[in-house]
């Protein structure tokens, strides 16, 4: 009895309601209704500050801050720039890492003739781990080089 009983309440953690997508605007729910401690969703808030949202089951059950302020997410965002390169040589939209970006980009091959034109050469390998030297004078590959701009390369 005590393994069935163990097992029904873990099949329980893990059944999932139908997916609820959002429309215009977020369908809102309590934290209760979603099995969620909204004091410890304060106590959260409290250690993040700023502004942000909780999202469970698809449903929008907690926010807190300004979100007509706009704010940098450079770095942020850059989890997501990694899943859609992933997704693209999933797809075969992008045939390899390796692949320089100026196929998609030919304005990067006209850039720092003085440089030799070097930010032609930028793969998706090179932005993806921050080598790409995209606003240095180092070529491609050649230097660690953290900065945002070469992430705008991903949306440009």
């Amino acid at each position: 009895m005590y393994i069935t009983t163990c097992l029904l309440v873990v099949g329980m953690a893990f059944t999932s309601s139908p997916a609820v997508y959002p429309g215009e605007r977020w369908e809102v729910k309590s934290p209760e209704e979603v099995g969620l401690d909204k004091a410890k969703l304060e106590d959260f808030r409290g250690y993040v500050r700023g502004r942000g949202c909780v999202v469970r089951h698809g449903y929008m059950v907690y926010t807190w801050g300004d979100f007509t302020r706009r704010g940098d997410v450079a770095s942020a965002a850059k989890p997501v720039y990694a899943h859609f390169l992933f997704k693209a040589l999933e797809l075969g939209k992008i045939p390899s890492l390796d692949e320089e970006v100026s196929r998609y980009e030919p304005r990067l091959r006209k850039l720092n003739p003085e440089l030799g034109h070097k930010d032609g050469h930028i793969t998706w390998r090179h932005l993806a781990t921050q080598t790409s030297c995209y606003g240095v004078s180092e070529r491609p590959g050649k230097a660690f080089d953290y900065n945002d701009w070469q992430m705008a390369l991903f949306w440009d």
